[in-house]
């Protein structure tokens, strides 16, 4: 699918869900062809930042650096996350948001969809999924991290496509 899409825009990017924003020196590091495959899972906190294994990805890391492809480090680091989950997004200050805007309140469809993943995460906040109330605080605050986390990608997303120009670098 990735050399398809290549052959179609040969000016695309790729961005990836599983790199938090400090990684990014690492990709560009990897994709110039200055890191070994061990330097470069090492350098990203591989077995830290995603957990699953290198193998399944491998393919489209070396795609990427064969043909110069830009990989694009989208997401936050999970202490943030876990921080607003925590806390709220309020309560976190501005210069720990890693530069994350507020994101848009959470539409009924979305907000239902993640009350029913509420009840199934492994964290449960310390709630059965049959006690659990939309207005629960806990689920609010697990709304605010989930729609920040939304936005951080977005955010990234967005910084790697050329405003105007249809036909410039595609994710």
């Amino acid at each position: 699918v990735l050399s398809a899409l290549h052959a179609q825009r040969p000016d695309l990017v790729i961005g990836f869900e599983m790199f938090p924003r400090r990684a990014q020196p690492v990709l560009d590091d990897w994709v110039a062809g200055k890191l070994t495959v061990r330097q470069f899972l090492d350098q990203s906190q591989w077995e830290s930042v995603w957990k699953l294994p290198a193998e399944l990805y491998l393919p489209l890391f070396q795609f990427a650096r064969i043909n110069r492809i830009p990989m694009v480090a989208l997401n936050v680091d999970r202490k943030l996350t876990r921080a607003i989950t925590e806390k709220g997004w309020d309560a976190i200050p501005a210069a720990e948001r890693e530069g994350v805007g507020r994101a848009a309140p959470a539409s009924k469809a979305y907000r239902d969809f993640l009350f029913e993943v509420f009840g199934e995460h492994p964290n449960g906040n310390g709630k059965d999924a049959a006690k659990a109330q939309p207005s629960d605080p806990a689920f609010g605050r697990f709304v605010e991290s989930q729609t920040a986390w939304d936005r951080a990608m977005a955010e990234g997303l967005a910084r790697h496509v050329t405003p105007g120009s249809a036909g410039d670098r595609r994710l």
